[in-house]
């Protein structure tokens, strides 16, 4: 237990920080001649329709998450009206066009399941770290283990951020919300390797399980 909260410290410090950070930029954006990297971004985020060419995507993402409320906007199927105006709405904002058509119940319903995938995944993770065998299995577990642990923490971090673009809470940073977005390339280097990872990781802890009984 002490190892894992130690680890769980190494996510939360670092996370402490940048939280302490953005607080500092979103009430001091740099100005046009700072030497931060992406320095417009920054400022955009911090006051979107004080710059209204720049900040019109994350304008048009706030009208239409506001406009789907918590119940979502009734349309006929293929009248979409002005959510499809949105830049990169199969993408960066798909999140924009789920709570748009579908309603913040929706969303907080998306956002349940995000987090019991990811749980899912920790939970898969943490089994094959823990359990005990022969060193050979012990250390291809702990391996399999250690990059479902990482490729559960990379999709929060991708959910977590483009929750944050589509609502304003985090400077544009063109990130696709994994299972949902159009980017192939995600899938194939995010989504994909961890569903099927995930599975080899149950079935392994499941045949454990089952050589344990059949010995006792």
């Amino acid at each position: 237990l002490s190892t894992w909260l130690v680890r769980g410290l190494f996510v939360l410090l670092p996370l402490i920080l940048v939280t302490l950070l953005s607080y500092w930029l979103w009430h001091n954006p740099p100005d046009y001649l700072s030497p931060i990297p992406q320095a417009e971004r920054f400022r955009i985020w911090s006051d979107p329709w004080g710059h209204r060419l720049s900040g019109d995507q994350v304008i048009q993402s706030l009208l239409r998450v506001r406009e789907g409320g918590w119940a979502g906007v009734t349309a006929w199927f293929g009248a979409n009206g002005p959510i499809m105006s949105l830049p990169a709405v199969q993408d960066d904002f798909i999140a924009a066009f789920l709570v748009n058509r579908f309603g913040g119940y929706s969303a907080l319903g998306l956002v349940l399941a995000q987090l019991l995938w990811c749980l899912g995944l920790l939970t898969v993770a943490r089994k094959l770290m823990t359990e005990k065998g022969a060193f050979d299995e012990y250390r291809s577990r702990y391996w399999l283990g250690a990059v479902l642990f990482g490729l559960a923490w990379m999709q929060i971090a991708h959910w977590c951020i483009s929750w944050g673009n589509v609502l304003g809470l985090l400077p544009v940073m063109g990130q696709p919300m994994t299972w949902l977005s159009s980017g192939k390339s995600h899938m194939l280097a995010v989504a994909f390797p961890s569903l099927i990872l995930g599975m080899i990781g149950a079935w392994i802890i499941r045949h454990a399980g089952q050589g344990r009984s059949a010995v006792v």
